[in-house]
């Protein structure tokens, strides 16, 4: 039998590290504490090894598959040997769902078995990345100490946030994943673990999160480095490096991205270099399927007058992929981040679209944001506009002060905002030449909001005046 290059290279390698033979068995791809792997589209994953038995004198090598503590597969290979050598593949496959899988490699010979290997706590489920700033990070800001509660054996993550790429490097540890913590090992942030949570619940499947969120950090700072990808002195490469040795990297199916805040003073590039990151996460991650971008708010660089609202609303006019989720109606805002109050809300409204998307509910298009289609003088005295919203606009509702959050070029102030359907009636306060109508939200406060039936707050906008 002649032994696989493959083989013949893990089996040098070990020479080199161990500098002697004193095992009997090395093995390549055996899983590890605590791993997630990726499910396919069938709702299975498959588990494969390879190997080098260096000990002759066993007759075969056997991977066995528990599940919550019952053999469910084995899969057996008699080995041939090449002097004292003799190579193996091993495949078992795990079923997603809510199951504690342990897999055990052994060895076999007339006289009795030996254990090589054991892998405990394996599970089978869906993959999601968080990339942003501090709204991403999401970590337990206002010392509330309530997001761990979501932690569960069936959210996990891998590695470590650190923005050290010795300490990334340096750790290939699965862990339960953690909300309130910022950039440590296992951190995903309240959010995203509570949307985990929700997953878990209602598609009963593990989920394996990671996140590589920075705070206070401009877009610029997450790009790629081209020449280098995996380049762990950067971003981009520290996530993508924890995608990599994590086995997840082909499997991700939805990257969340909340940032934006940071651009709020200068956004004219801001569309040019998110077009470049998405398309580095498409090449990178190549089983994406959806990019869900928050549409910042008002606070933490981002004031009344910045163009960073728009130009994030028309992402989803470029990237079919991209699907918004506002953050304007989302309670409890401290002029920059969020209690968990208001992390929770954004879970529970992005939970939805993962939903739809993702696990088939039927959710309809409200569990979307609204968003704009137009705007025009409804009167003859030009002193009432109507908004109309597109299909996510369903029983609009505008609360007492969103007048106040509406603005135009020349001055003229709203009045009052009523709701009619999926449309906005605003009476102004004098007849108005302004050629555009933008509506901006605001940082802080917990009314005044424009939203739908389900609560989801309206895309901030700018958009011409009829």
């Amino acid at each position: 039998m002649r032994l696989p290059l493959s083989l013949i290279r893990l089996f040098l390698l070990w020479i080199l590290c161990t500098g002697f033979l004193s095992a009997q068995v090395v093995v390549q791809d055996f899983p590890v504490l605590g791993q997630l792997l990726p499910r396919d589209a069938g709702g299975t994953a498959a588990l494969d090894i390879q190997g080098l038995v260096t000990e002759s004198g066993w007759d075969r090598a056997v991977l066995e598959l528990y599940a919550d503590d019952v053999l469910v597969q084995t899969d057996a290979a008699d080995l041939s040997y090449v002097g004292s050598l003799a190579a193996f593949e091993l495949a078992v496959t795990l079923t997603a769902g809510l199951i504690d899988y342990r897999a055990e490699l052994v060895l076999e010979n007339p006289s009795g078995r030996l254990g090589v290997k054991t892998a405990d706590h394996l599970a089978c489920g869906d993959v999601f990345f968080v990339q942003g700033q501090s709204n991403a990070v999401a970590a337990d800001y206002w010392s509330e100490n309530v997001a761990n509660q979501w932690r569960s054996p069936w959210i996990r993550s891998f590695s470590t946030g650190s923005l050290s790429g010795f300490a990334v490097e340096a750790n290939r540890n699965w862990y339960w994943a953690e909300g309130e913590a910022s950039n440590g090992p296992g951190t995903v942030g309240s959010w995203a673990l509570q949307i985990g949570a929700l997953i878990v619940d209602r598609a009963q499947v593990p989920v394996a999160i990671l996140n590589g969120a920075v705070g206070g950090t401009k877009i610029n700072f997450h790009l790629r480095d081209d020449g280098n990808p995996m380049n762990t002195g950067t971003n981009y490469g520290r996530l993508l490096w924890r995608a990599q040795h994590s086995g997840l990297r082909d499997h991700v199916r939805a990257m969340f991205w909340y940032q934006g805040e940071s651009n709020g003073s200068d956004a004219s590039q801001y569309a040019a270099q998110f077009a470049d990151l998405i398309g580095d996460w498409r090449e990178d991650f190549p089983a994406l399927q959806k990019v869900y971008v928050m549409q910042v708010r008002q606070g933490c660089g981002a004031d009344d007058t910045s163009d960073i609202f728009e130009v994030q609303r028309q992402l989803a006019v470029q990237h079919p992929d991209v699907q918004l989720m506002s953050t304007t109606a989302l309670p409890d805002h401290d002029g920059c981040h969020f209690r968990i109050g208001g992390y929770q809300s954004l879970a529970f409204d992005l939970a939805r679209l993962m939903g739809r998307d993702f696990y088939g509910l039927p959710f309809g298009p409200e569990v979307e944001p609204p968003n704009v289609v137009q705007a025009w003088r409804s009167n003859l005295a030009g002193t009432e506009i109507t908004v109309q919203f597109g299909p996510a606009g369903t029983l609009m509702s505008a609360e007492n002060g969103a007048q106040f959050d509406f603005r135009l070029q020349d001055g003229v102030t709203v009045t009052s905002v009523s709701a009619q359907g999926d449309q906005l009636i605003l009476q102004l306060n004098g007849p108005t030449n302004s050629s555009t109508l933008r509506y901006v939200g605001r940082s802080g406060g917990s009314s005044g909001w424009v939203s739908n039936q389900n609560g989801v707050g309206a895309l901030t906008f700018e958009v011409p005046l009829m």
